[in-house]
């Protein structure tokens, strides 16, 4: 058997060594920084606001679509609604185009945006993104959460 697909038995005791050797954050943020790298071919991801995080290249999968950029006009109520559906217009258009496989969500900017951005992306596609989640201690990773699995079962 080769060493890229050991038993599970074995692959238990290995992580087991990796945690006790340098710690469980050190173990999940190098398991991260060394992502399988599937299919980018039917891949999108959309970076909700692009300028104020540094948007490293390891967070990037298959198509890049940059839904905004920089500072945004929410000077009042009426601003604030013609830029959202400016953005998510845009956004409409570019996740429409294409039969995507998976799309990752880079939920820089206002919260509100990245959440109207993953609802969008449910709403076309009827699947769940995967989002990229920052911990200081672990760096991104993908945070890729089955919701239809929660609210089906029990």
């Amino acid at each position: 058997m080769s060493e890229d697909k050991l038993p599970m038995e074995n692959l238990e005791e290995e992580l087991a060594f990796l945690v006790e050797q340098y710690g469980l954050a050190e173990v999940i943020k190098s398991l991260g920084s060394h992502q399988i790298k599937k299919s980018n071919e039917n891949v999108l991801t959309i970076v909700c606001n692009k300028g104020l995080h540094p948007l490293p290249s390891t967070i990037l999968n298959g198509e890049i679509f940059v839904a905004s950029e920089g500072n945004l006009d929410f000077s009042s109520i009426e601003s604030t609604q013609k830029v959202f559906e400016e953005i998510l217009a845009r956004t409409a258009d570019k996740v429409r185009s294409k039969n995507w496989d998976r799309v990752y969500i880079v939920p820089f900017g206002h919260v509100t945006l990245s959440m109207q951005i993953k609802l969008l992306c449910y709403r076309i596609l009827g699947t769940d993104t995967i989002d990229w989640f920052y911990l200081n201690a672990l760096g991104y990773f993908p945070l890729e959460l089955r919701l239809r699995e929660l609210i089906t079962s029990k």
